[in-house]
């Protein structure tokens, strides 16, 4: 606690919100779990639960448990002791919503967690989510995870193996992040995908969860170099017409992020620049004061006398 006081110190010396990673998971050598055994989450298998990642790494709890108790208490202790502003959830799903107690009746223990953040709320913390599906927002991890089938040394998309809904729905697809390798489908696919993503002002991780087994291809680096361009400029959001592009603002200038071919109206006196990954290239526009874009590019229009 000696050093959360000194970073709390220094944190609001800066005016600097405090927050701490949470996770509704632990480690199967905790101390808690020697002395109170029974507070572990049961697998079909009669060992403790790991949420797909082996017990032998990390297990999960019983939220029916006094654990509940232990936790907000521990809780409490660091946000009136040290300072806690806010809380990132990791997890909450696999190893929190979905977990089943098969020595007690398979009883869940989501009910709990949902009285565990009402809790957290009443004390003044700040739930925000930060990798997971949860009742506070879309998982960021929403297109790739890493709980494939295990056919590859990196595993991809999971479930119905379809992306499914949010990935065409931009209101949906904000800040989504691409934690891991893609698995059974073509480049040009996960180009598509990864395109998209980025658009959404999602961001690219391809390899940072997969233990470095996935080689980050050239055109993921190259795409990660345009979008540190394009990003100071999405500001504000917008479709173009008929959905083919998506169109942010920022101060003195746009971006389009190009999803199919389109010509779009500029103004007159406008400069208009495709992006790449070492020079951008500057485009023409018509007589009529049209550009035509090409599906899968970025161009940035910067705006008269700016």
């Amino acid at each position: 606690m000696k050093a959360w006081h000194y970073m709390a110190e220094k944190a609001r010396a800066l005016g600097i919100e405090i927050g701490a990673w949470f996770a509704p998971h632990f480690s199967p050598r905790a101390r808690i779990f020697q002395e109170h055994p029974e507070w572990r989450m049961i697998d079909v298998n009669t060992m403790p639960s790991g949420g797909g990642y082996g017990w032998h790494t990390i297990i999960s709890a019983d939220w029916n448990t006094e654990i509940f108790d232990w936790v907000l208490a521990d809780i409490k202790r660091w946000k009136e002791e040290g300072g806690l502003d806010y809380l990132f959830t990791d997890s909450f799903a696999n190893l929190g919503l979905l977990q089943q107690n098969y020595a007690r009746m398979m009883r869940t223990s989501w009910r709990r967690l949902a009285q565990l953040y009402g809790e957290f709320s009443k004390m003044g913390i700040k739930a925000l989510t930060f990798e997971g599906i949860s009742p506070f927002g879309a998982s960021r991890f929403g297109i790739a995870d890493l709980r494939g089938d295990l056919l590859g040394p990196a595993a991809g998309i999971v479930g119905q193996n379809d992306l499914g809904w949010w990935v065409d729905d931009f209101d949906m697809a904000y800040g989504l992040c691409l934690g891991a390798a893609f698995r059974k489908r073509p480049e040009a696919e996960i180009r598509s995908l990864c395109f998209r993503a980025a658009a959404a002002r999602g961001y690219l991780m391809m390899d940072s969860l997969c233990g470095h087994l996935y080689d980050l291809p050239e055109w993921a680096r190259e795409l990660n170099i345009i979008y540190e361009k394009a990003l100071p400029h999405m500001v504000q959001r917008t479709l173009l017409p008929d959905r083919s592009g998506i169109c942010w603002r920022g101060d003195g200038a746009s971006v389009i992020w190009a999803l199919r071919a389109t010509d779009v109206e500029v103004d007159d006196g406008a400069q208009v620049l495709e992006l790449g990954a070492e020079d951008d290239t500057a485009i023409e526009p018509s007589a009529s004061g049209k550009c035509s874009l090409q599906a899968g590019r970025v161009y940035m229009i910067r705006h008269p006398g700016v």
